[in-house]
């Protein structure tokens, strides 16, 4: 007697081959075409569902792991039998009787009795049952239009998922997985599209069915289950799995992804082309803008993915602008939820200068130009993927556009509009004071083109020179923010006319820093910062510019193509400019000289006189003691900062083998020498290796 076994995803070749082979032999009640429509089906079904399996040869041996080919198969749920096949060449050798009540003694000792469904045109099978004792009973079945069970559905969105688990049951292609694009969709539009949009489980390696159908390759497409591989020119590899969809944007009237399509296996898509979409949306006009705008935001989400942010709600990019840097993430995130992406064709003007305004944009694909105020000439500033312009104050109920700018390939930007910003607002109250003070403060010091000749002109670098030389450079100034000790630039980034950025700044306070963290002084409202780089003059930024750690600057930004311009319509101005900084770079070299000589002839000798340093070579030392910083005394206390003191426990621990930490809140230490005139400290190793040795750190 013939033994089974359970299938393997192995098996699932050789299954639709026992099928089709069982079908032609025996269904000759069916046209081609009816075994051609109904051939995906069975495909989906074997490789769903479980059977138990009998193999080539002797049929005698019980086999769990075989590469022998299976020549027939028994499925069934619960107590009804839903499958039986035997390939054509083993027909009449006894092995779907075997099959057959060894799964009937199985079944029935559990529920008692076994039902089997018999096509009424198969009369070898219907003789085939009734041999081995089943009754027949009478059926009569009923037909309902498959449009109006999707009516019966909208109006029962409950029951869904109950037909989708019979579905699933029997074989049934009925795909849970639903398009990312129509979220929020009403059931009738869901409804149409599953009735509209066919679902076809491709050839492995190839954009086509089993049966050598080509699929269409200009539709939007929907993963239902397996991995879509795309070669691209332009993007590299694209990989689509279930659940993810892509060519949507042909939905909106752009052209499809250009690249071929390699299923990784038997895959399971949903088609939909541009006629089946105007044809849903036709039926479900009221919600024509919606979804236009969730495949606009679709398409926005993808762009994103490529700069880097993580797939879910398109807005990611929005940390790009420093005023959402300040924000909390849950504030950040429900703007990011509501946002919406727009799309812009080559040559638009996505804002003009002056006119009336209510949106931040942050470009997430193609590219733009800043045009300026429509009065300057010359190149415009390009814009790059990443860019953020528009009116980039939110709190502001009235503001306007300071420059126009156009795209000039098909871009696509995230638009925060004022109302959403404000929606969001009311939903944190703990915002709504931060925003309202940042507002207020750039109220005041809110500048125009001709304010701004008028602020550069009071710097002392620019005092000289004259208004038509301030105008150009002021051209395509546009505003920038910069978060609590964020840098506005760096030490040593080099610096070429034409190119390297200034600012002015507006609002907040900045610190300069030297090559060691000294702070060198600070810069407030008014000052100009930057010019030697910008200018050309200084080859290399020689101090970091950072904001205060407890301000948001807002600040002008000033384009070196501007200056560049500025400095070839008036050289002799540009002459006088370069000798005012060849003075300042001689004060900077002569501050430099000073503390070279302190290092030397101070700091050097007290570290060389110090027990813990004896010995160690001069370079070392020498390093050593560009690190430390100046600092004085007064009679007071001497604050150790939490930081500091944890990497003097860490210190410690390395050296001693301790596990003791810092407390969690800053030490005040009591000493005879006073206070430290700095909270700074460039040597933290230092500190707590001298506490360790029992030392007080003399400076």
């Amino acid at each position: 007697m013939p033994r089974s076994r359970g299938s393997t995803s192995a098996d699932q070749e050789a299954l639709f081959e026992v099928w089709r082979s069982a079908v032609e032999a025996t269904h000759d009640f069916l046209q081609a075409e009816d075994c051609a429509a109904i051939s995906e089906q069975v495909r989906s079904y074997v490789a769903t569902s479980h059977f138990q399996v009998v193999e080539e040869e002797d049929f005698a041996q019980i086999s769990t792991v075989s590469s022998k080919r299976p020549v027939a198969f028994l499925g069934a749920t619960k107590n009804k039998i839903d499958s039986l096949f035997v390939h054509a060449d083993y027909m009449g050798q006894g092995i779907g009787k075997a099959l057959l009540w060894q799964t009937i003694v199985s079944l029935f000792d559990e529920f008692g009795e076994v039902y089997v469904d018999v096509n009424e045109q198969n009369e070898q099978a219907h003789r085939f049952y009734l041999s081995q004792g089943f009754k027949q009973e009478i059926c009569i079945v009923l037909e309902m239009p498959r449009a109006a069970f999707i009516a019966a559905l909208e109006d029962h969105p409950e029951e869904q998922e109950h037909f989708q688990k019979i579905g699933r049951q029997h074989g049934v292609v009925v795909a849970s997985t639903q398009w990312p694009l129509f979220e929020g969709a009403s059931q009738k539009l869901l409804s149409l599209i599953n009735l509209y949009a066919r679902k076809h489980i491709t050839a492995k390696g190839h954009w086509s069915t089993f049966n050598g159908e080509q699929l269409p390759e200009h539709a939007a497409i929907l993963v239902l289950r397996g991995e879509i591989r795309m070669v691209t020119p332009d993007k590299g590899e694209l990989v689509f799995t279930e659940g993810t969809c892509f060519n949507e944007q042909l939905l909106f009237g752009l052209p499809p992804l250009d690249g071929r399509l390699h299923p990784q296996g038997n895959c399971e898509v949903q088609i939909m082309t541009a006629d089946i979409f105007d044809r849903v949306v036709a039926e479900c006009p009221h919600e024509r803008d919606f979804i236009m705008q969730r495949i606009v935001n679709e398409i926005a989400r993808k762009a994103e993915q490529h700069m880097g942010f993580g797939r879910g709600d398109p807005g990611g990019a929005l940390v790009l602008s420093t005023v959402i840097q300040v924000a909390a993430d849950d504030f950040a995130d429900q703007l990011r939820r509501r946002i919406d992406a727009r799309i812009y064709e080559p040559g638009a003007v996505i804002t003009e200068a002056g006119q009336e305004g209510n949106c931040m944009f942050v470009l997430v694909d193609g590219e733009a130009e800043n045009e300026g105020d429509g009065l300057c000439h010359g190149k415009a500033l390009p814009l790059k993927v990443g860019s953020v312009f528009g009116v980039p104050w939110q709190v502001d109920l009235v503001g306007t556009y300071p420059n126009r700018t156009r795209a000039l390939t098909r871009c696509i930007a995230l638009a925060l509009t004022q109302e959403v910003f404000h929606q969001v607002l009311e939903e944190f109250p703990s915002h709504v004071e931060l925003y309202n003070h940042m507002a207020m403060q750039g109220h005041q010091t809110e500048v125009g083109a001709s304010e701004l000749n008028v602020q550069l002109g009071k710097s002392r670098a620019f005092s000289n020179v004259s208004k038509d030389f301030l105008m150009v450079v002021c051209e395509r100034a546009d505003e920038v923010y910069f978060g609590p000790g964020d840098d506005i630039f760096r030490r040593g980034e080099a610096c070429k006319l034409g190119e390297a950025l200034m600012y002015i700044l507006l609002q907040g306070a900045a610190i300069v820093e030297g090559e060691y963290g000294d702070e060198l002084g600070r810069l407030n409202s008014g000052d100009v910062v930057g010019e030697g780089g910008a200018l050309g003059i200084a080859p290399i930024r020689g101090a970091t510019v950072r904001a205060w750690r407890d301000s948001l600057v807002r600040a002008v930004r000033l384009h070196g193509s501007s200056v560049q311009r500025a400095v070839t319509a008036f050289p002799d101005e540009y002459e006088s400019l370069q000798q005012i900084f060849q003075k300042r770079a001689s004060a900077n070299k002569e501050v430099e000289r000073v503390r070279q000589k302190w290092l030397q002839e101070q700091v050097i000798p007290a570290l060389n006189t110090c027990r813990i340093f004896q010995g160690f070579p001069e370079p070392i030392i020498r390093k050593i003691a560009e690190h430390l910083l100046q600092a004085t005394y007064t009679c007071a206390l001497v604050r150790v900062d939490q930081n500091l003191w944890e990497e003097g426990d860490r210190a410690m621990s390395r050296c001693a083998g301790s596990s003791k930490r810092g407390p969690s809140e800053p030490r005040w230490v009591e000493s005879k020498r006073g206070r430290h005139g700095s909270s700074r400290w460039s040597w933290p190793f230092l500190l707590g290796w001298m506490m360790w040795m029992g030392k007080t750190p003399v400076v």
